[in-house]
């Protein structure tokens, strides 16, 4: 006889929620379903599906296990949190599932609309909206894998107002990925998200890639997109516009992070205080192909030299990148290549052509980030669009009875118009749908009996909450081209901008719910900055609020002509081009500020009645001056002015003693990311820094003093210092060169004799002077888990002390009392040696 044994396996079930449910176990239909999610959230085993039906339920989940969650659309099933807590909690490493779903009005110190602490969750077809969180106004996901598709993140904060550290992500914070996996985002889109840091998102060791997602009217007081802190971000095949960010870029990559861009649009973004679209610092490596940045204001980018820049065009030439930068547009060359040009028919300088050698593929078929202009090179160009579309369709199912579905985008919104014709002439209607995925949803639309309908929808760019306003002067004739500043009504937080037309009008538009109020002027030199209500007082000004999605508010602010304040900078008895100029009220705020031509003339207007204190400077080569020739502010002479009263005060600014010299390094390793840094040589404490230029020169500006210099902090090589500098007035000490070469690491742990790491201890590391003594060479302090690693050291043999907490002992490696018995450690260059550890003892 043969015996097939087969084991038993548990088969997950399917448990329904309804708002209408009976609640009979097992739950297994949408007529016997559950009320309420969170019942079937426990009652659920591991890997069950809970489908929930369409509906409102005004929950808080916690999700404590894996398990799907599956709705019946985001515009049909609706988890609203009611600003009681995150929409959804995962508390356990849990594996998640989130489809067809809407998180909405979550509020909580981390993750308004879904807050998630380690393992993962996938998302399809799930729209979070009007979230507001400290960190990740929609999304916050630490340590934790997600997998985004077809989503929407909307209308989202992350505020300073909740918890400490925040405003950081307002659509998504990612943070501290797990480095075996990546989080991916495809055909998702963020929109009208909100924060100081990372207004769309923000990556902090976040590991993600990017595939035809779209980034546009999301607003930050920094940076709208950030990616900083080691993060490795990959976008391929997506749009970034009508972006905002007041004092920042749009767009930064900073603090050793990496970034690769494929096929990318930037275009119509905004820095509202002069940063640029793009930003990359010069500890990162950044690669850009086939994109396009163009029309961004102001229409610059700032990158190391090292970054790869293959078939792109770019509106201006980056700063960094070697070019001749002009004004004007890029234009197709006859010889089908792309080039910076005042004009299509004068092209200048080369940008490129479309790389067939871009490390990311696309599929032509559908991708949406395509070439556009007259070019048709082969392989294609640069110069890519990607326009809005009204992409959509409705469906119309007869059997088992009438229901009429759609899809669509997510990056769209979408309105149903009915009519009795064809022509929609007669008994016309019509309903928001808002916006749709790809894939088909019903919407509810009740049968029309025994009438005829005729039905049909439209795919429109969101507008949303929006505030219209405008700006006149004081004989209410309008004014154009004056800013005008959006402001959570509570905390003054920065919310958006517009620019007024010739009308004297203009909009800020997509806004999340809450209450405003708005400042016109600011940043300009005729007129004095009102808040709605024509006050200078935010304490006084109008408050308006915008509630429902297609709220709208329109007001009127009236400006008068602003006092001035004019003169020239000098540098000795010559003007000084380039300097900037600031003006302050009497708690030290910055009112206005300018910058002074090419004669060193300024002229600083906008200003209200009152006194002001009026400095110069001119980084790095010389000092900060105060009116007049004050070197602080508090000994600095007021400027009193009546109203429209303009007067007169020169400054001249004394210039630093300078500090310049040669970095050389091994063959192969770039000089310009090498950091030079300026150090009092009493008391080590660092004065300012610079990067050397790709042959290693450097200049250092300081004050009058004695200093120490560094040269290679953070590069891997064995950092360098320079003997005792004197800086003497109107000086320049040449030829502080620095070789720096290769050396290694040592790492290790320290417990005590419990095993207990040990936190906050020094490590030191000494070598011997040739005579018989220990002499001290550098040091390391281990971490929450005990353990450390020195910077990098000169090839050598070191002698290791654990030290700093006079409760324990101060072993010497290996566990020796006096260093005459401690064990060497020797060292060569790219050694990475581990394994270095102590035991400390309770000392009695």
């Amino acid at each position: 006889m043969l015996f097939l044994g087969l084991a038993a396996s548990a088969t997950a079930a399917e448990i329904y929620v309804a708002p209408d449910g009976t609640a009979q176990a097992p739950y297994d239909s949408p007529t016997t379903g559950l009320q309420t999610i969170q019942a079937a959230l426990t009652y659920a085993a591991a890997n069950d599906t809970i489908r929930v039906m369409a509906g409102t339920y005004p929950e808080t989940l916690s999700v404590g296990k894996s398990v799907s969650l599956v709705g019946q659309g985001m515009t049909s099933t609706t988890v609203n949190a009611g600003s009681a807590g995150s929409c959804v909690t995962v508390t356990t490493p849990a594996q998640i599932t989130l489809t067809d779903l809407r998180l909405q009005n979550g509020r909580a110190e981390y993750g308004g609309g879904l807050h998630i602490g380690s393992g993962s969750a996938a998302l399809t077809r799930v729209r979070i909206s009007e979230c507001t969180a400290g960190r990740g106004g929609g999304i916050y996901a630490e340590s934790a894998t997600l997998t985004m598709t077809d989503c929407l993140v909307d209308d989202c904060v992350a505020t300073t107002q909740l918890g400490t550290n925040g405003g950081k992500g307002g659509g998504l914070y990612l943070v501290y990925s797990p480095f075996s996996t990546e989080s991916t985002f495809t055909g998702t889109t963020f929109r009208g998200n909100q924060a100081v840091y990372g207004g769309a998102v923000r990556f902090w060791q976040g590991r993600a890639v990017l595939r035809q997602c779209q980034f546009f009217l999301n607003r930050a007081e920094q940076t709208a997109l950030d990616a900083t802190e080691f993060s490795d971000v990959t976008a391929v095949d997506g749009l970034l516009h009508h972006n905002q960010a007041l004092y920042s870029s749009v767009a930064e990559i900073t603090g050793d992070s990496d970034a690769t861009f494929c096929y990318l649009t930037a275009t119509e973004n905004d820095s509202r205080f002069g940063g640029q679209v793009l930003y990359a610092d010069v500890y990162g490596d950044l690669a850009i192909w086939n994109s396009a940045f163009q029309r961004n204001a102001p229409d610059a980018s700032d990158v190391n030299p090292g970054t790869t820049f293959v078939g792109n065009v770019f509106s201006t030439i980056p700063t960094g990148v070697s070019g001749s930068a002009q004004n004007g547009t890029f234009a197709a060359g006859a010889d089908g290549d792309y080039y910076l040009a005042a004009a299509p028919q004068t092209p200048s300088v080369f940008i490129g052509a479309g790389s067939a050698d871009c490390p990311v593929s696309v599929t032509d078929s559908t991708r949406k980030c395509f070439v556009t202009g007259p070019a048709a090179a082969s392989p294609p160009n640069a110069g890519y669009g990607y326009p809005l579309q009204a992409e959509g369709k409705l469906h119309l199912s007869l059997s088992p009875s009438f229901a009429l579905g759609a899809q669509g985008v997510t990056y769209l919104t979408y309105t149903l118009e009915s009519a009795d014709d064809p022509g929609f002439t007669a008994g016309v209607g019509a309903s928001e749908i808002g916006p749709l995925a790809p894939a088909a949803v019903t919407l509810g639309v009740a049968a029309p009996g025994t009438d005829r309908k005729f039905y049909r929808m439209k795919g429109a760019a969101p507008v949303g909450r929006t505030a219209t306003f405008t700006v006149q002067n004081s004989s209410r004739a309008p004014l154009a081209g004056i800013p005008v500043d959006l402001f959570e009504a509570a905390s003054l937080a920065w919310r958006g901008a517009g620019l007024t037309g010739a009308n004297g009008s203009c909009s800020v538009a997509d806004l999340p719910p809450g209450s405003y109020t708005a400042l016109a002027g600011w940043g300009g030199q005729t007129y004095v900055p009102m808040y709605l209500g024509d006050t200078t007082d935010a304490g006084a000004a109008t408050v308006f609020s915008l509630s429902t999605p297609s709220a709208t508010f329109a007001g009127t602010i009236t400006l008068a002509s602003g006092a001035s304040i004019t003169g020239t900078v000098t540098a000795g008895a010559a003007p000084l081009a380039g300097a900037s100029v600031a003006v302050y009220d009497a708690s030290r705020a910055v009112v206005n500020s300018a910058t002074t031509a090419a004669d060193g003339t300024f002229r600083v207007g906008g200003l209200a009645a009152g006194a002001y204190t009026l400095s110069a400077e001119k980084a790095p080569q010389h000092a900060t001056v105060y009116w007049r020739n004050a070197a602080t502010a508090d000994a600095a002479e007021l400027i009193t002015l009546t109203t429209q009263q303009t007067k007169t005060a020169n400054i001249s600014l004394i210039a630093y003693p300078r500090i310049t010299g040669t970095v050389s390094a091994p063959a192969g390793e770039d000089l310009f990311a090498i950091v030079v840094v300026l150090y009092q040589a009493s008391g080590y404490q660092e004065v300012t820094y610079a990067f050397a230029d790709a042959n290693g020169a450097y200049s250092l500006y300081g004050p009058v003093g004695t200093y120490i210099v560094s040269a290679g902090e953070g590069s891997g090589l064995v950092v360098g210092y320079s003997d005792s500098i004197q800086l003497l007035a109107g000086a320049t000490v040449g030829n502080v060169d620095f070789s720096l070469a290769y050396g290694g690491t040592i790492a290790g742990a320290v417990v005590d004799n419990q095993q207990t790491p040990v936190a906050d201890l020094y490590v030191d590391f000494y070598v011997n002077d040739g005579q018989g003594n220990l002499t001290w060479a550098n040091g390391a302090i281990t971490d929450e888990s005990g353990e450390y690693e020195s910077p990098v050291l000169p090839p050598g043999t070191y002698y290791i002390q654990a030290y700093g907490d006079p409760s324990y002992s101060s072993p010497w490696y290996l566990n020796a009392t006096y260093p005459e018995n401690a064990l060497a450690v020797p060292l060569a260059a790219h050694d990475e040696i581990t394994g270095i550890n102590f035991q400390v003892s309770p000392l009695q």
